[in-house]
């Protein structure tokens, strides 16, 4: 459905997986330790994706291209150094890990469904289209970047 390509703000389909985190039904019944170790893992998980984020953001900024999502045709520069080495999509690995926190947190088994949801649906309509336009843009450079970097991890 090409109608959905790069529609959707990122953020928002962050905001609507946590959303649907929220009323998802159930929750581990854990006590004692195991409930401080999803507590941690939730919180490590945050902080995670808050940095790696955060240090896409600063290294688009560094570069002075756009962090706009929904304008990847915009982009005036392929960033690849920094966390870029390690991840094509350090933004979107983030903003998983962020709700993956949030699920972790609330204790939802269904956040795992939601999660894969979120992160098929960011690779569909907003990732591969994205693709496309720094390909286009870029060429071969981006061609060889793509064969050195994983799109997610």
């Amino acid at each position: 459905m090409p109608q959905l390509e790069l529609k959707v703000p990122p953020v928002l389909l962050v905001l609507i997986a946590v959303v649907l985190i929220q009323f998802a039904p159930g929750h581990f019944q854990v006590y004692g330790h195991a409930a401080t170790t999803f507590k941690v893992a939730a919180a490590v998980a945050l902080a995670a994706g808050i940095i790696i984020a955060m240090l896409g953001i600063v290294s688009f900024k560094q570069h002075q291209t756009t962090v706009n999502p929904m304008t990847p045709d915009a982009a005036n520069t392929l960033v690849d150094s920094g966390v870029f080495q390690y991840t094509r999509n350090p933004m979107y690995v983030g903003m998983a890990l962020v709700v993956l926190a949030f699920g972790l947190w609330l204790g939802k088994p269904l956040s795992l469904v939601i999660l894969m949801g979120f992160t098929a649906y960011l690779t569909q309509y907003q990732i591969i289209p994205e693709e496309r336009a720094l390909q286009q843009r870029f060429g071969d450079s981006f061609d060889n970047y793509c064969a050195s970097v994983k799109r997610w991890l």
